[in-house]
């Protein structure tokens, strides 16, 4: 019994660098007039004339709001304890919303949000040779 699950664990860690690779990937990239939110599974390009604001939800969570009824997780900026006790939203926020009022061409012909699946060679690859 001992070694099955042993092996069991084995079998599974190979998940584990694909995973955290995924993790590791996230962020937030601000181009001149475009905003990449790169999550786990999927990439959003989101042009700066569609952003309404940058907000931090109720759990702490960063979020890009683009109107009324869209917006976008920050997964990056989830809310973590250690990100609330640190203040790395807040200040993702306040860049976030400096760079939506500073001047720059936003270019008015691209105003619809992209999204993408997120790519992630090292990550992808490390899964598939856990299959």
């Amino acid at each position: 019994m001992g070694s099955e699950s042993a092996g069991r664990v084995y079998q599974y860690s190979w998940h584990l660098p694909g995973f955290f690779g995924r993790l590791a990937n996230c962020k937030v990239v601000l181009y001149e007039g475009i905003l990449h939110v790169v999550n786990p599974l999927r990439t959003h390009v989101v042009p700066k004339a569609t952003i309404r604001g940058v907000e931090v939800d109720d759990g702490g969570g960063l979020e890009v709001r683009l109107d009324e009824d869209r917006s976008i997780g920050v997964y990056v900026f989830g809310g973590s304890l250690i990100g609330h006790w640190m203040g790395t939203v807040d200040k993702a926020a306040r860049r976030i919303n400096e760079w939506l009022h500073a001047g720059g061409t936003a270019d008015l012909t691209k105003t619809t949000p992209q999204i993408r699946w997120t790519r992630c060679t090292l990550a992808d690859l490390s899964l598939s040779c856990a299959l």
